[in-house]
């Protein structure tokens, strides 16, 4: 790690500054109740309020949803940081962070509550990182949260001081080294790469040597995932090299490699789709890591593209694994399109193909939304009583009014009477003037 970046995490976590002592100290003479404090964020913060809190591509919803990825659809204001907390006997007990709205909302606790009123970032910032470093358990997580948003303050030192402290609980590892990453700093990345190898910190120098693949006593398996998401964040691809390195088994323990895929997927770098084809089409490669590269091509911030299409639906002709067959059809059903629907479908079409196969195949053609009329010409293709017993199922999951009309067909003229009697079984699941009329039907017959 940086000398540099020691050096600030431990003036951070060791010497608190004056004014920060002051909020310590101003919290702890506040009578039991709620206290609470404001402070500017960065530029790009926002929230509703009371649940929701946003910077750039992280997304927290209280009390159990965190993302990391685009995100759309929720009422998102920008304001100042406002912290709440709970304090009992001069001790803070719990911590909330809100952005936007107005404060009754956002305390809605029936109670008065002394105010801090607006302090300044750093000083908010250096209270906060110090309450993460040594308060217990779900408040030390909480308090890493806001201490990230405060404006012009460079976290990553703290955080990276924090993630290596082997006393501090997982889930405050996880989220100050998830923040690393959401900060972007480039000189982040080999004290990241170091932590996801877990060869021993350099808080603790050394102590990674001898280890065991499942000694996960320094630096547990979740922190070091978070590890690799935080390089698969870091400004201008800096990161990506080490990625790559994990994903492709040149370091690391190998459960490392499927996950270092994953994330690899998940990074800006042109680099990475290129990697991601190499790997899934490398006969030599372990099962697992080709599995996490196919599925991994329909993930990523801009999903997939043509080529990567393309490219599994080569793949998936000359593999003779039905694992890894399975994948390419449902990643490719991840990926969607018109295209990719009619490749699905002629894969459910191909008698030459495996029949669980073509089951996988119809189930998620229905499911990712084929169109109905390449349904239909299927369905004239499919020979075979237990396909056909499958595509009801597969319209029964359907919501288009023309699919419950399709199935009421097969109930009245298929061949087969399985299939009529499949088809029948689902109509009788659905709540429709139709079915019920044809099921009337039958049983005045």
């Amino acid at each position: 790690m940086h000398r540099s970046l020691l050096t600030a995490a431990a003036l951070c976590l060791t010497a608190i500054p004056a004014a920060a002592q002051s909020i310590a100290s101003r919290v702890a003479k506040a009578p039991d109740g709620v206290v609470q404090m404001r402070f500017a964020g960065r530029s790009g913060v926002c929230g509703d309020g009371r649940n929701v809190v946003a910077y750039g591509r992280a997304l927290f919803v209280h009390p159990t949803m965190e993302s990391y990825g685009r995100w759309s659809g929720v009422n998102c204001a920008p304001g100042p940081v406002r912290v709440v907390l709970t304090v009992r006997g001069g001790e803070v007990t719990a911590l909330r962070t809100h952005v936007g709205g107005e404060l009754a909302s956002a305390l809605a606790t029936g109670r008065e509550a002394t105010d801090l009123g607006t302090v300044e970032p750093a000083d908010a910032a250096a209270y906060l990182l110090d309450l993460a470093a040594r308060a217990p358990g779900q408040l030390s997580r909480d308090a890493v949260l806001p201490a990230a948003l405060a404006a012009e303050v460079s976290v990553t030192a703290p955080l990276l001081r924090i993630a290596g402290d082997r006393n501090r609980p997982t889930g405050t590892r996880q989220r100050a080294l998830q923040w690393v990453g959401v900060d972007g700093d480039r000189s982040a990345a080999a004290e990241l790469e170091r932590i996801a190898a877990s060869g021993g910190g350099a808080a603790d120098a050394g102590r990674g040597a001898g280890r065991k693949e499942d000694d996960d006593s320094y630096y547990p398996r979740a922190v070091r995932e978070s590890a690799l998401f935080a390089l698969s964040r870091l400004d201008g691809g800096a990161g990506t090299d080490a990625i790559l390195r994990f994903a492709r088994g040149g370091a690391g323990d190998h459960w490392l490699r499927p996950k270092a895929v994953f994330w690899l997927s998940q990074t800006d770098d042109p680099r990475a789709r290129a990697a991601l084809r190499d790997i899934a089409g490398d006969d030599g490669a372990p099962g697992d890591v080709r599995e996490s590269a196919i599925f991994a091509l329909s993930q990523g911030e801009d999903g997939a593209d043509a080529a990567d299409l393309a490219f599994l639906e080569r793949l998936y002709g000359r593999l003779d694994d039905s694992r890894l067959q399975d994948k390419v059809i449902f990643s490719v059903s991840q990926i969607g399109g018109r295209d990719a629907m009619r490749w699905i479908v002629s894969v459910a079409a191909d008698s030459t193909q495996p029949l669980q196969m073509r089951k996988q195949a119809l189930f998620w053609a229905g499911q990712r939304g084929a169109e109905l009329e390449d349904l239909d010409a299927l369905y004239s293709r499919l020979t075979e009583p237990a396909l056909r017993e499958h595509y009801t199922f597969v319209l029964s999951q359907r919501s288009e009014s023309a699919a419950l009309d399709r199935l009421v067909r097969i109930a009245r003229t298929d061949a087969s009477p399985r299939v009529r009697k499949q088809a029948l079984f689902w109509l009788g699941q659905k709540d429709d003037p139709r079915a019920v009329a044809l099921i009337r039907e039958l049983i005045n017959k």
